[in-house]
């Protein structure tokens, strides 16, 4: 009985510090959530660009056997485009990742926390309840 006044104090230091680390993964979930549909808008855009340049302009010389040097730029290949169509799909597979991660730390992590703190919380009011009982007696 002298002890419970003790462990009581150290059981509400707990449960503060659940409290806490359960803000603190809300707002880790938004954060990454929010980085990620950025990320997201980000590479869908890009991706946009990239169509634009890729597609052909419209009489640039097609039915012509004699280009111009100006057609035969707009026409010759682009050594970036491959590359540039490789980052923007590595970008949007990182957005992808970011929003998944927020969706995992909001949705299974933030649970567990939440029913070790609700157990946690439990335990500490059936522990009074019982030393109540005990000094009432």
């Amino acid at each position: 009985p002298n002890e419970v006044g003790a462990v009581n104090g150290y059981v509400e230091r707990q449960l503060d510090l659940y409290s806490g680390l359960s803000k603190l993964l809300a707002e880790k979930a938004a954060a990454e959530k929010e980085y990620g549909r950025k990320v997201l808008e980000l590479a869908r855009g890009f991706q946009e660009q990239l169509a634009s340049v890729h597609e052909a302009k419209e009489g640039a010389g097609i039915d012509s056997l004699a280009l111009t040097d100006a057609e035969a730029a707009d026409n010759a290949p682009l050594e970036l485009l491959p590359a540039a169509h490789e980052w923007a799909l590595r970008l949007e597979e990182e957005g992808r990742l970011h929003v998944q991660l927020g969706s995992k730390i909001g949705g299974d992590v933030s649970e567990e926390l939440r029913h070790n703190m609700d157990a946690l919380s439990s335990s500490r009011k059936h522990t009074l309840e019982f030393y109540q009982k005990l000094l009432s007696e």
